[in-house]
């Protein structure tokens, strides 16, 4: 009986620790998936940022400068909506 008794306690503290690893390893994998999504925004962001500069650059080829500075503003507030969307 002894022998159980001092068993227990030790049996529960494996059983208390698995638990224990068992959600921290759930944790992590979350986070980890997390920084994978963020990491997805920021590329697909980079992209949007990206086509807008080149639309920019186009438009800008032969614009007088009133219509290149619209232009600009317009293609910064696509590139702020997207970046607050996400």
């Amino acid at each position: 009986m002894r022998l159980i008794l001092k068993i227990l306690p030790q049996a529960e503290l494996v059983i208390s620790t698995h638990v224990t690893v068992t959600k921290t390893h759930a944790l992590v994998s979350d986070v980890h998936h997390d920084v994978s999504n963020i990491h997805d925004i920021v590329v697909n962001t980079h992209a949007v940022i990206s086509d807008v500069h080149r639309e920019m650059q186009k438009r800008g080829e032969g614009a007088d400068d009133q219509n290149r500075m619209v232009s600009d503003t317009r293609a910064i507030h696509v590139a702020e909506q997207t970046l607050i969307t996400v």
